[in-house]
């Protein structure tokens, strides 16, 4: 009889209070979908596209529109858009968060901090630099004379997988690599290309962050090396000028790399070990001459220096010259070398640019269709 009667009491308390509860229509709140930040002599520029509901359904062929304001931190920005539509945001279905180049420039960690605290920001939504403003971005129109939306420049953070030109980043791994004292991050970098009939966006290369401050870029090919590096390149291609050949493309279908730490004078070595599978996809020569009995092995030695090289454009460019650590360095070191990491981790950014990179590609080259002039 006490449960029974104890269900019937709570059942009571969860009616009353869905009843106090009031519940926010759909038209009634702005479905956000993308959100520019910006710092502008001290204020936060915050820019937001979102999903026109009403006019959703009445034949608008453009349903998104586009609010900012500006505040003293990123949340009092988002509470005066709320003051200009009179609208609660709902954040829960957005695509991308980007953060114009000053403001990375400034420190990305004020920046952040709500994208981490608020209960319906997602952790894995994609973030970019824009070197520009996001504020201009989000405004831009494309060549067809519309709005870029949110939806298009998200799919531009999958476009690594396609081209290995592009290092995709979300909320989640940013701030991972911001708490970790071993990381730095980084993330895809974006610009804008003004045309007569509109903007066009593009991926330009790789971000990179000396803690939360960005430091600068990796070009397209420098990012394919550090892809590379890392491992983490599926797809791609390399088109490489071989005497007495021509112009030969690989497709590369899959890289692995491994990366042991040794203690050498002193000083960490690194040697990296990168694997490279890929495809002869397409010879630039005639038909009518027959290539060189040894022209497949140039062609696979070809491919192994240029990985070799891009690794090492890379590694320069990020390490010593930027001393960001995007590989995980310190980390590797500290699983690998315990007792010198904990002896050099109060200057391991000094201790990172002495490093030493030994780097050892194989490549495994594969013939694909059926060839007029055989190898």
């Amino acid at each position: 009889m006490t449960r029974k009667i104890i269900s019937i009491l709570l059942c009571a308390a969860l009616t009353l209070l869905t009843g106090c509860t009031k519940t926010s229509q759909l038209h009634e709140r702005l479905i956000v979908q993308g959100i520019g930040v910006d710092l502008v002599e001290g204020q936060y520029v915050v820019t937001m596209q979102v999903f026109d509901a009403v006019n959703s359904g009445n034949g608008e062929e453009d349903e998104a529109l586009v609010v900012s304001a500006q505040g003293k931190s990123v949340l009092d920005a988002f509470t005066n858009i709320t003051l200009q539509t009179g609208k609660e945001p709902l954040y829960s279905q957005n695509m991308v968060v980007i953060i114009g180049e000053d403001t990375a420039k400034q420190g990305i960690n004020k920046v952040m901090d709500f994208f981490i605290r608020y209960y319906e920001a997602r952790p894995e939504v994609d973030i970019f630099v824009v070197k520009d403003t996001a504020f201009k971005l989000l405004r831009s129109k494309g060549e067809n004379g519309k709005l870029l939306k949110s939806q298009d420049i998200s799919t531009l953070a999958g476009s690594g997988a396609l081209n290995a030109s592009a290092v995709q980043s979300t909320i989640r791994q940013v701030v991972s690599m911001l708490q970790n004292k071993t990381a730095d991050p980084h993330m895809i970098a974006l610009k804008m290309t003004e045309r007569k009939d509109g903007a066009v966006v593009s991926v330009d290369g790789t971000a990179v962050f000396d803690g939360d401050v960005l430091t600068g870029y990796l070009g397209l090919e420098e990012t394919q090396g550090a892809m590379m590096v890392l491992g983490k390149t599926v797809n791609g291609t390399q088109v490489l000028e071989i005497p007495d050949v021509g112009n030969v493309t690989y497709a590369v279908s899959g890289i692995e790399s491994k990366i042991k730490v040794s203690v050498e004078d002193d000083k960490p070595v690194y040697d990296i070990a990168v694997n490279v599978t890929a495809n002869l996809f397409e010879i630039d020569h005639s038909i009518r001459d027959k290539l060189p009995a040894d022209a497949f092995d140039v062609m696979q030695a070809a491919l192994e220096q240029r990985v070799k090289q891009l690794c090492l454009q890379a590694i320069k460019t990020t390490v010593m010259d930027y001393r960001c650590d995007v590989f995980h360095l310190g980390n590797r070191l500290w699983k690998q070398q315990p007792d010198y990491y904990r002896r050099v981790s109060d200057q391991w950014k000094q201790i990172m640019t002495t490093s030493q990179f030994r780097i050892t590609v194989k490549a495994d080259l594969k013939r694909v269709g059926q060839e007029v002039n055989p190898l």
